[in-house]
């Protein structure tokens, strides 16, 4: 029996939009669903898209963290008015997390590059072979290695520039909501497989 946290990377012009979804048990957090979104799909069709997605009974108490850096407030009302609940997440260049007057968390980009590599270093980051998009995010996530040290704290800002890496942030936004303090109350507890979350529009 686990928690369930989904992370929404929202991209704009050339970039893709991606929901990555979690099951934490304990310290293990299991990919067990990837959404890449096409090219240019319209914010209303995603919104619609994630709120079917929520009223699946595996999803009905997971947490939904976006990414509002670029799309601001119209968008995470969208969200609202679905009644998905979101967590709006600004990444900032800041110190801490803290959240403003508009209850938009603001989450310093060393956070999430440091929940991604905690993951990585401990192992406790497993991703479903099955999922259509896993080697992707295997290879996001190799990049991602490959751009952030530990020593050089300057790479944070190379981060999103060039390759595509809407599935990392997808990923981490998850993950930093998961590895918060009070964690989200278990849903019931159900017999799945990692493949169970797939979502079929035509149902």
């Amino acid at each position: 029996m686990g928690t369930y946290t989904l992370g929404l990377d929202l991209g704009q012009a050339q970039d893709y939009s991606a929901l990555v979804t979690l099951e934490n048990v304990g310290d293990r957090h299991d990919v067990v669903d990837i959404e890449r979104y096409a090219l240019n799909t319209p914010y209303p069709e995603i919104v619609a898209n994630v709120a079917g997605r929520l009223q699946m009974p595996l999803l009905r108490d997971a947490r939904l963290v976006v990414d509002a850096t670029g799309v601001g407030r119209p968008v995470i009302d969208m969200f609202k008015a679905a009644e998905c609940k979101p967590i709006p997440v600004m990444i900032t260049a800041g110190s801490h997390a803290h959240r403003d007057e508009q209850m938009f968390w603001l989450v310093p980009k060393k956070e999430l590059v440091g929940v991604v590599q905690v993951a990585l270093q401990t192992e406790t980051l497993k991703i479903a072979r099955s999922l259509k998009h896993a080697q992707t995010l295997a290879q996001e996530l190799t990049q991602f290695q490959a751009k952030i040290t530990v020593a050089a704290n300057e790479q944070y800002g190379q981060w999103r520039e060039g390759l595509h890496d809407d599935l990392v942030l997808g990923l981490a936004l998850a993950l930093w909501q998961a590895s918060r303090p009070t964690p989200t109350p278990a849903p019931p507890a159900q017999s799945h497989s990692f493949q169970s979350l797939a979502w079929n529009p035509s149902v």
